[in-house]
């Protein structure tokens, strides 16, 4: 793979304008829960297994020639990374290759079933973890159950607790925790109770940075957080519209956002899953590695339609400016996307700013081109 000159100009805006690379590193293509909210749910994907140690070590190496500003680290696509035999082995020399003092970091998200203390502990002593989210969605033991299709409710409470006892004795307020609820009909009767529970534990534990949170552009929110989410279908924008307006419903009776918020966001929201999708900005920030060493534009490719090089083969910024990479930043520029129908039959945005794609992309027209 031949890679293209970088001219000052790109470099620049970069710089200006994106900043930030968000890597995804699929360490593992299967998981040990059959939720129903997964499109994994009605059974295994297609390909399934664990990233090679030699694949990964490929993937550190190369992100030392990485020129972003920032650059986020996350070791998970869409199986439960904690499985891999290898997890808190990765989790150091990832940790080791990173650099805080230019603002790299690990995010990683678990159903917490495998956070044992020696996960919890490679964890907590990492200089670079940011982020942990937890995926619980239930407030009892019956409508984990119902979700999950497995009866370790109990369990998982006990590991999240555990974890943050643990992060309490090592004096760090990293990585910050999010617990995820996602709300649907499954378990919308219990997100107070949810809210409560959590709420309480936090409290006896001397956990005073807390905040409750029901929208995606909270993230970076600098304390540990209990997150409620909608559920996202990426194989229906009526089910995802459907979703979206019963979390609006609940958060606003339980008194998390405002009536005119709510008015505001699903009106947001609204352009943001039915407007024609034309641009994205994902191929300008976004690198998955999945986990035989194959590398997609967005975390959003989960069967890799598209290909842009292998890790084993190429270096992470060789293939991010290559000439398949520029091509495909090239169609969503002039918002032509017939040649990529995963784009243009994706309703996922990547960035709050897509509610209005056509000022962005010509905005990048201008900057980029």
């Amino acid at each position: 793979m031949k890679s293209m000159v970088v001219s000052k100009r790109k470099k620049d805006f970069y710089k200006e304008y994106i900043q930030q690379l968000i890597l995804s590193i699929e360490l593992c293509k299967c998981c040990n829960l059959s939720c129903v909210m997964c499109p994994y749910h009605d059974g295994k994907p297609q390909h399934s297994g664990f990233m090679s140690k030699q694949t990964f070590m490929n993937t550190v190496n190369s992100i030392k020639q990485i020129d972003f500003p920032n650059l986020v680290v996350i070791p998970y696509l869409f199986g439960e990374s904690t499985m891999h035999p290898q997890i808190c082995e990765f989790i150091t020399i990832l940790d080791q290759a990173l650099d805080p003092q230019k603002n790299q970091s690990i995010c990683l998200s678990t159903n917490a079933i495998n956070l044992n203390e020696e996960v919890s502990h490679t964890i907590c002593n990492s200089k670079t973890f940011k982020k942990l989210t937890i995926s619980i969605d239930a407030a009892s033991s019956k409508t984990y159950d119902t979700i999950k299709g497995s009866p370790l409710y109990s369990k998982v409470v006990n590991n999240v607790i555990n974890f943050l006892k643990i992060r309490k004795q090592t004096r760090n307020n990293f990585p910050r925790i999010y617990i995820q609820f996602i709300i649907m009909e499954e378990n919308k009767y219990e997100v107070e109770l949810f809210i409560t529970t959590w709420r309480k534990v936090f409290e006896q534990l001397g956990l005073k940075m807390f905040n409750v949170s029901g929208d995606f552009w909270e993230l970076e929110r600098d304390s540990d957080m209990l997150f409620l989410i909608y559920r996202w279908d990426p194989d229906s924008r009526e089910n995802s519209w459907k979703n979206n307006c019963l979390h609006k419903d609940i958060i606003t009776n339980i008194g998390i956002i405002t009536k005119e918020q709510k008015q505001f966001y699903l009106a947001r929201e609204y352009l943001y899953l039915f407007q024609e999708k034309e641009f994205c900005m994902a191929p300008f920030y976004m690198q998955t590695v999945h986990f035989d060493g194959n590398i997609s534009p967005c975390c959003n490719d989960d069967y890799n339609c598209l290909y842009m090089g292998n890790v084993n083969e190429n270096e992470l910024n060789e293939i991010f400016h290559s000439k398949r990479y520029e091509t495909l930043r090239m169609f969503h520029l002039y918002g032509d996307l017939k040649d990529y129908p995963h784009c243009h039959n994706c309703i996922f945005y990547y960035n709050e700013k897509m509610v209005n794609p056509h000022f962005y992309r010509d905005l990048f027209r201008k900057k980029y081109l």
